[in-house]
């Protein structure tokens, strides 16, 4: 069950760039089940990987896209006590063109999909991000005729904040893949009027999109949704109209779609959720819970609790820094 990935962490790199990059050491993440820091160990000039980049793409490749997909993050220092630091890449678009043209030799299948891109400094450093996703069809093992030391024809899996060689009865459950199908959500949210803020209060609004991320047709796909402790409105998409029942008992709702059916890779987008939270005087207990699901589909329960903690570490952005964009990685990662 996939109840979140990576895919804020990777839109915030995109949008705000080192000031995510930032943020994520400030704040003390470490890595996750989503994100493998890593150190490059070549110079900034360098035609080609080296074995110790190469084996570390590999691992991931096969380990992401074994589990739920992630990212790697280049230029971050494991300072060996679970903490991190900067270590800036010099010319960071030299070493994106090596990772992406040795993507085709590391693995089996080939994964095309897995992409890398640069975020820089003012002075022209800085790091690198790699999207592994997951991918849906078998596993993927490492290149059996790589010539690197350990990891050759191995299958890798995620787990916890390593990659870890895959027992063969996870291998065996990866080759029923093509015949499964998974829901995804993540949060939207508009550059204009999503977010507002004064003195007293904070009011976020932004939509729930889910996805099918299997190789099956979904139908009865359904979504329920409640809260407590704060003030919350919804507003109709022009998505609603394939689903039936909304706010069925006054202070959530339930809906399902009464003929639609959804494709691979299509996305839905029912409602629009707009929150108001005291800054100074949160409701203990606070919360918002929404569940999903469709026939055939394992469901998702999730459940995001509004606590004095959360809106402390989103008042340390700076003011300009409060978005919606950044509410939602605060205050909406699932508890």
């Amino acid at each position: 069950m996939e109840s979140k990935s990576y895919k804020n962490e990777l839109e915030s790199f995109k949008s705000r760039g080192v000031l995510a990059i930032d943020n994520l050491l400030i704040l003390g993440d470490q890595e996750n089940f989503y994100i493998d820091y890593k150190n490059i160990s070549i110079s900034e000039k360098s035609m080609v990987l080296s074995e110790s980049d190469r084996k570390n793409l590999a691992k991931a490749i096969s380990g992401f896209s074994n589990t739920s997909g992630g990212l790697i993050v280049w230029g971050i220092t494991d300072n060996g006590d679970n903490t991190f630091c900067k270590n800036p890449v010099k010319n960071p678009d030299n070493f994106v063109g090596l990772l992406n043209n040795a993507v085709s030799k590391l693995s089996l299948p080939i994964l095309q999909e897995v992409n890398s891109f640069s975020i820089k400094n003012e002075n022209g450093d800085g790091y690198v991000i790699t999207e592994i996703p997951k991918y849906y069809f078998s596993p993927v093992q490492v290149n059996p005729s790589l010539k690197i030391k350990d990891i050759p024809g191995k299958y890798y899996v995620r787990s916890g904040s390593d990659f870890v060689v895959a027992s063969h009865d996870i291998i065996s459950s990866l080759y029923n893949r093509q015949r499964l199908s998974e829901l995804i959500y993540w949060w939207s949210v508009s550059q204009g009027d999503s977010y507002f803020e004064d003195e007293e209060k904070i009011i976020c609004r932004f939509g729930l999109v889910i996805q099918n991320k299997g190789n099956g047709v979904l139908r009865d796909i359904w979504i329920n949704y409640t809260s407590g402790g704060i003030n919350s409105t919804l507003e109709k998409t022009s998505q609603i109209g394939l689903f039936t029942g909304w706010n069925m008992f006054g202070f959530g709702l339930n809906l399902i779609t009464d003929k639609h059916k959804l494709g691979p890779q299509q996305i839905i987008n029912p409602f629009l959720i707009e929150l108001s939270l005291s800054k100074k005087d949160l409701t203990e207990g606070a919360y918002m819970y929404i569940s999903f699901g469709a026939d055939y589909v394992f469901p998702h329960e999730i459940n995001f609790e509004f606590t004095k903690e959360k809106m402390n570490t989103f008042l340390l952005f700076p003011k300009d820094e409060r978005n919606a964009s950044n509410f939602t990685r605060i205050f909406l990662e699932s508890d």
